[in-house]
């Protein structure tokens, strides 16, 4: 009876390890089948015609037109949206001179999104009577004739640059100065001005809309060049005609009374 009940204990235990076997080979099955289904789908979604370009959409762009986008972008129909080829596109994007960023956004099924962050005109220049627009930077962004191209943005007159080039960026240093003193203006002075003359860096010269004219000078001690002008111009703006703020410790103002009688 004994023996009886030692082989029955061991037909039992032998039961539950060949249970436990099955259930762990059955657990391996299924981990093999949902791998396979992931990696077979994977697989089928890769391939699939959702990510074959077939229309592009452009956002920011407001000086640059949709056609001058494509063409320049160049991208073969039905390229594939997970193998994009970003960076060259970008940089070919990035030689038109309005384009100062790019970056890319997709929209399924098979729509590319081109965002387009564009240069903003920070003023005018002319150059051998042609007028160019420039960004903060001095990046000269568009060419035009002999005209304005932009009446919002300040006009800087009176520089010497003797190449120039669109997409380019200028590194001249009267520029450069023009540029730091203009973006250190206080709003409302800077709103008051119609040009910019810069024949060198110690004669550079604003003039306003009332026609006055302001020797500035070099972009040094501006934040108390900006108060002295401030302070002249506030109590006696239609009386004052010239102000030279060149020498902040002795400023020279010149008013209609001063002028000589003829």
């Amino acid at each position: 009876m004994n023996k009886g009940n030692s082989l029955s204990a061991k037909e039992k235990r032998d039961q539950k390890i060949r249970r436990r076997r099955r259930r762990r080979s059955i657990v391996w099955v299924v981990v093999v089948l949902a791998v396979g289904s992931v990696l077979i789908g994977a697989f089928v979604l890769y391939n699939s015609s959702i990510w074959r370009l077939k229309k592009i959409e452009v956002n920011g762009g407001k000086h640059i037109t949709l056609r001058k986008i494509k063409k320049t972008a160049a991208i073969a129909p039905n390229t594939d949206l997970l193998k994009f080829p970003g960076a060259l596109i970008r940089k070919r994007l990035l030689s038109i001179a309005w384009v100062q960023e790019v970056n890319f956004d997709r929209k399924l099924p098979g729509t590319l999104i081109i965002n387009v962050t564009e240069r903003r005109p920070f003023a005018e220049i002319t150059i051998n009577k042609i007028h160019y627009l420039i960004d903060k930077r001095g990046f000269v962004i568009n060419r035009g004739g002999k005209r304005r191209l932009d009446r919002s943005v300040l006009l800087i007159e009176g520089l010497s640059i003797s190449k120039i080039r669109v997409s380019k960026r200028l590194t001249s240093k009267p520029l450069q100065t023009a540029i730091k003193v203009i973006s250190n203006l206080r709003g409302d002075l800077r709103a008051s001005l119609k040009s910019i003359a810069v024949p060198s860096i110690s004669k550079l010269t604003l003039f306003t809309k009332d026609n006055v004219e302001i020797v500035y000078g070099p972009a040094k001690s501006m934040d108390k060049k900006n108060i002295i002008i401030d302070k002249i111009l506030n109590p006696d703006k239609k009386k004052i005609i010239y102000i030279n703020v060149t020498v902040v410790e002795n400023p020279v103002v010149r008013k209609v009374d001063n002028l000589p009688l003829k």
